[in-house]
């Protein structure tokens, strides 16, 4: 039989004879245990396997969800999902593209939806009997206008 102490707060054992600063021994979280040598060896081979884990889980996966524990953040949140972050980005990009979309002209407005349907520059000239330098030259007004809100 060995005298041990068992950190409550860490779940861990500690060998006394491995501590070189007695000092921490003092710590209330530790509590003294007595136990046979060979089960505290199992124990320590235990936490050795636990600890290897650990570090093989922090080094390959590089993006942990410990990040977002509950003390720094609330996963289940809102404001944390993933899903509705993503809906909230699409919301105010169609937002943005409505409000763009509303300071077009008809002429304009056609355009875009040309463009949408996928026309070529020179189609679109065809296709409303003007020049591609002119068509060119409306697509500069509609991104002008757009790259105010984009």
């Amino acid at each position: 039989m060995k005298n041990y102490k068992y950190n409550t707060k860490l779940g861990k054992l500690i060998d006394l004879d491995k501590v070189k600063d007695k000092s921490k021994l003092s710590n209330p979280a530790l509590i003294d245990i007595e136990m046979e040598v060979a089960e505290a060896e199992a124990i320590f081979e235990m936490q050795r396997q636990e600890n290897s884990s650990e570090c093989k889980r922090k080094y390959y996966c590089t993006r942990s969800l410990d990040l977002y524990s509950e003390s720094n953040r609330n996963v289940g949140s809102e404001e944390f999902n993933p899903i509705e972050i993503m809906i909230k980005a699409e919301e105010a990009q169609e937002d943005k593209l409505s409000q763009a979309l509303a300071t077009l002209t008809t002429r304009q407005l056609e355009l875009v939806k040309m463009l949408s349907k996928g026309m070529s520059v020179p189609q679109i000239a065809e296709a409303k009997g003007k020049h591609h330098s002119s068509v060119y030259e409306m697509l500069e007004a509609v991104q002008k206008k757009f790259s105010k809100f984009f």
